[in-house]
C-alpha cells in the first residue's frame, strides 16, 4: 500500500546538495514586504493600546495616536487620586519650609532671638506680640494662595487630556529628535474653553510628579 502525505506534502524542497538540503523553501506571505516605515500613521497606530503605545516615529504620527486611543477610567481614577494627594503634600511642604524660613528671619517678640527695637511694658509686648502673629498668618495666607494657583485642582473633565498630554510629551521627549519633539511640545489643542500647546497643558497640572501611576512600565526601554 502506497503511504500519502498530507499538508506540508505540497511544499517544494531545497535540493538536496545546497546547503539548506531536505528543507522546505520559504514561502511567500501576503504582506510579509511590508516594511513599518510603508504602513501609514493609521496603520501603526491601529494596534497600539494605552498600556503598549508604539513607538513614536514621527509628531504627527505620535499626536494622532494619543489624541485617540482609549484610556482606561481606572486609570483616570487613580491619577486623579494620585495628582491630587501629590498637589496636597507638595503644598503642604512648601509651605512648612517657609513658615519656618520667616520664623528664623522673624522671632516672637518675647523670643531670645528677638533683635528689634526694645519693646518695654506689658501691654506693648502685647500689641507686639500680636502684630507679629498676624504677620505671619498673612505671610502663610498669601503664599499658600499662590501656591494654590500653581497646584491648581484637576476637574474630572480634564483628566482625559491631562493623561494625553502627559505622554506625547514625555515619549516624544525620550523617543524622537529634538526636532520633533518641538513640534509635540508646540502642538495646539482646545484647552479650558480656549486654546495651548502640548507643553502648555503638561506644565499646568506637573504630572511628572505622579509618573509612575500614568504608566508603571514607563522605565522600560
Amino acid at each position: 500500500m502506497t503511504a500519502t502525505m498530507t499538508g506540508s506534502s505540497n511544499q517544494r524542497r531545497e535540493p538536496g546538495g545546497q546547503p539548506t538540503g531536505g528543507q522546505f523553501a520559504a514561502q511567500d506571505r501576503p504582506g510579509a514586504d511590508v516594511a513599518l516605515h510603508e504602513l501609514s500613521d493609521a496603520e501603526y497606530n491601529a494596534e497600539g493600546t494605552f498600556t503598549y503605545p508604539p513607538r513614536p516615529r514621527s509628531a504627527s504620527q505620535h499626536i494622532a495616536f494619543w489624541e485617540s486611543v482609549p484610556i482606561p477610567d481606572q486609570v483616570l481614577v487613580e491619577v486623579h487620586r494620585a495628582y491630587e494627594q501629590a498637589r496636597d503634600t507638595a503644598i503642604t511642604s512648601e509651605l512648612n519650609r517657609l513658615s519656618d524660613e520667616w520664623l528664623e528671619e522673624n522671632p516672637r517678640p518675647d523670643s531670645p532671638k528677638y533683635s528689634g527695637p526694645k519693646i518695654r511694658g506689658t501691654d506693648a509686648m502685647a500689641a507686639a506680640g500680636r502684630k507679629w502673629e498676624e504677620s505671619g498668618f498673612a505671610f502663610r495666607a498669601e503664599n499658600e494662595k499662590r501656591l494654590e494657583s500653581e497646584w491648581p485642582h484637576m476637574p474630572v473633565f480634564e483628566i482625559r487630556d491631562v493623561v494625553r498630554v502627559h505622554h506625547m510629551i514625555e515619549d516624544a521627549n525620550r523617543y524622537l529628535s529634538y526636532d520633533e519633539a518641538e513640534a509635540v511640545a508646540k502642538h495646539e489643542m482646545p484647552w479650558q474653553g480656549g486654546v495651548t500647546t502640548a507643553d502648555g497643558a503638561y506644565r499646568t497640572y506637573r504630572t511628572w510628579h505622579i509618573r509612575g501611576v500614568l504608566r508603571p512600565n514607563y522605565s522600560n526601554p
